[in-house]
C-alpha cells in the first residue's frame, strides 16, 4: 500500500472489514461509507465516511479533496496510523483478557447474609 496516497472502500454493507484498518495502519486516510461496521473507528481526523454508498457526487467530491488537498492528507494519514493501533489484534486480545481479568476478580461489594431481622416487615394487602 505504500504506492497509494489513500484507501476507498465503498460496500453497500460490510460488518466490519479489516481492510479498513489494515490500510488505516499503514498511513493512509480512508474514504469509506456509513454502512460498513468500519465506519465507527473513523473520525474526521483520518477519514471521510460517506452517508449513502449510491451517491457517487459525495464520492467524487471525497476524491478530489483527499486528491487535492496533500497536507490534509497526510495529516490524516498520520492520525489513521494512530487510531489503527488502537484497533489491533493484540490491542484487542489485551482488551478481551483485561475484561476476563475483571469478570474473575472477587466482587467489591459483599452481601449482607439474609436473615428475617434484617428485612422490612411488609404486609401486602
Amino acid at each position: 500500500m505504500r504506492a497509494a496516497d489513500f484507501f476507498v472502500f465503498v460496500s453497500r454493507y460490510e460488518p466490519f472489514a479489516m481492510v479498513v484498518t489494515e490500510a488505516m495502519a499503514s498511513g493512509l486516510p480512508v474514504i469509506i461509507t456509513a454502512s460498513a461496521g468500519a465506519a465507527e473507528v473513523i473520525t474526521r481526523d483520518c477519514g471521510i465516511v460517506l452517508p449513502n454508498p449510491e451517491d457517487s457526487g459525495a464520492l467524487a467530491e471525497a476524491l478530489l479533496y483527499l486528491t487535492q488537498n496533500v497536507d490534509q492528507r497526510k495529516q490524516m494519514g498520520q492520525a489513521a496510523r494512530a487510531i489503527a493501533k488502537n484497533h489491533s489484534w493484540s490491542s484487542k486480545a489485551k482488551s478481551y483478557i483485561n475484561l476476563f481479568e475483571e469478570l474473575k476478580s472477587p466482587p467489591l461489594i459483599v452481601a449482607k447474609r439474609f436473615s428475617p431481622s434484617n428485612c422490612l416487615d411488609i404486609s401486602i394487602p
